[in-house]
């Protein structure tokens, strides 16, 4: 039944193949220049900051941030100080790009948020997820990412 969900869920998400251009200017200032950039695997997160769900996962999203490389991409949640500012409100302290108008979002092909992307050691996209997803399903999808195709 999750896996009909999960179905429904990522239908028109990108999934597979090459991550979609992702790039700019990060909350603190840093300039996140692609995925290139991440060590591999990594994982892409889109939320919002109307997004009771997202919220809900923003204390994994900052442990997983200890551990493991990631971005995550603020959709049509404001401006650059209007999401610093909730993510400073909300203790939320990952790496995050600013999509005001939605462009990267619609580039991933996503109808709802939070969306998760799980980049494997080539930098292609391995998995995708929406909805809530636990850390140990994040964790998982992530060492599953990490190790070579063939041996999935």
């Amino acid at each position: 039944m999750i896996g009909l969900l999960q179905a429904f869920l990522t239908r028109g998400m990108v999934d597979g193949g090459r991550v979609p251009a992702l790039g700019g200017q990060q909350t603190d200032g840093q300039v996140f220049a692609g995925i290139a950039q991440l060590p591999k695997p990594a994982l892409v997160y889109i939320w919002a900051s109307w997004c009771g769900v997202c919220r809900a996962m923003q204390g994994t999203l900052n442990e997983l941030a200890k551990t493991h490389a990631l971005v995550t991409v603020a959709t049509q949640s404001g401006d650059r100080a209007t999401v610093s500012a909730y993510m400073a409100a909300h203790d939320f302290h990952v790496p995050t790009l600013v999509d005001e108008d939605g462009r990267i979002a619609r580039r991933f092909g996503i109808r709802g948020v939070p969306a998760l992307f799980f980049i494997d050691r080539q930098g292609d996209i391995r998995s995708v997820a929406s909805g809530y997803t636990s850390s140990w399903g994040i964790r998982l999808r992530l060492w599953l990412a990490g190790r070579p195709a063939d041996d999935q």
